[in-house]
C-alpha cells in the first residue's frame, strides 16, 4: 500500500532528484572534509535538499496514514493482546459517572467464568473491580449491573490468534475506532467503561521477545527496499 501511494501519488522524478543532491552533498562533505568554509556550506546544502526530500514524501505518506493506522490498531487487538489461558486470572474494572451508583454495581459471570474474590469498591474513583478464573475455552460475555442499567462485556479465553477487546466504552468514537473491538455501550447510561486486562502477546524472534509492533515494521521496511523494484516506486 505504501509503495503503491508513493508511486502514485508522489514527484518521482523530483525525489530521485533530491536523493541524487542528497548523496552529492554527501560526498562533498567527505572529499572536503579539511575545508571548513565548504563543509560547512555543504552541510546548509544537505539539511535543504533533506526539507525538500521530506516535503516530497508527504503527499503519499498522508494518504496511507488513515488506513495504515486503522489496519494496525485492528492488528493489535490479535498480535497485541492474547485470549485468557484456561485457569488464568483476569480482571474486570467497571467504571461509572455517579460515586452513588457504585455500591448498586453486580458483575454476573457465566459458566466457564468464577469469580474468585468479593468485588471492590471505589467511590471515590467511580470504580469497581471483579477478579475472576477462566475455567473453559470459548468466547462468552460477563454481565455487568448499574441499578436498572444491565450490559455485558465480551471475555475470550483459548489458543491462537483469536480478536480480543480490552475494554467497551460509551462514547468516544475515536477511541474505540482504535482500542477497542466491540460496539459503544448504550448512550444515556451511567456505566462509562467496562475494561478487562488480556495479557500482551510476545513475538518470538530467534531467542527474543520482541513486541510485534517492531517486527512489522523491520518486515515492513525489508518487503518495501524487497518490492521496489518491481512497483517502480521511489522513496
Amino acid at each position: 500500500m505504501v509503495l503503491l501511494a508513493y508511486r502514485f501519488t508522489s514527484n518521482q522524478r523530483a525525489i530521485r532528484r533530491v536523493k541524487d543532491h542528497l548523496q552529492a552533498h554527501l560526498l562533498e562533505i567527505r572529499l572536503f572534509q579539511d575545508q571548513l568554509a565548504t563543509v560547512w556550506h555543504a552541510y546548509g546544502k544537505l539539511l535543504r535538499a533533506t526539507g525538500a526530500y521530506l516535503g516530497r514524501s508527504l503527499v503519499p505518506l498522508a494518504v496511507v496514514a488513515i488506513p495504515i493506522t486503522l489496519l494496525i490498531a485492528q492488528m493489535d487487538l490479535r498480535l497485541g493482546m492474547r485470549p485468557l489461558q484456561p485457569g488464568e486470572t483476569a480482571l474486570v474494572v467497571v467504571r461509572v459517572d455517579d460515586p452513588a451508583v457504585v455500591e448498586r454495581v453486580a458483575v454476573d459471570f457465566p459458566e466457564g467464568l468464577t469469580a474468585t474474590a468479593p468485588l471492590v469498591r471505589i467511590p471515590t474513583e467511580r470504580t469497581v473491580v471483579a477478579r475472576f478464573e477462566a475455567r473453559e475455552a470459548g468466547r462468552t460475555e460477563v454481565v455487568v449491573h448499574a441499578g436498572d442499567e444491565q450490559t455485558s462485556k465480551e471475555v475470550v479465553t483459548g489458543r491462537g490468534l483469536q480478536r480480543v477487546s480490552p475494554v467497551r466504552l460509551r462514547g468516544q468514537w475515536l477511541t474505540r475506532l482504535l482500542e477497542s473491538g466491540e460496539e459503544g455501550l448504550p448512550d444515556g447510561g451511567t456505566i462509562s467503561s467496562i475494561e478487562l486486562q488480556y495479557p500482551e502477546r510476545a513475538t518470538r524472534i530467534g531467542n527474543w521477545d520482541v513486541n510485534w509492533l517492531v517486527a512489522f515494521f523491520v518486515l515492513t521496511m525489508v518487503l518495501g527496499f524487497a518490492l521496489k523494484p518491481v512497483v517502480g516506486a521511489e522513496f
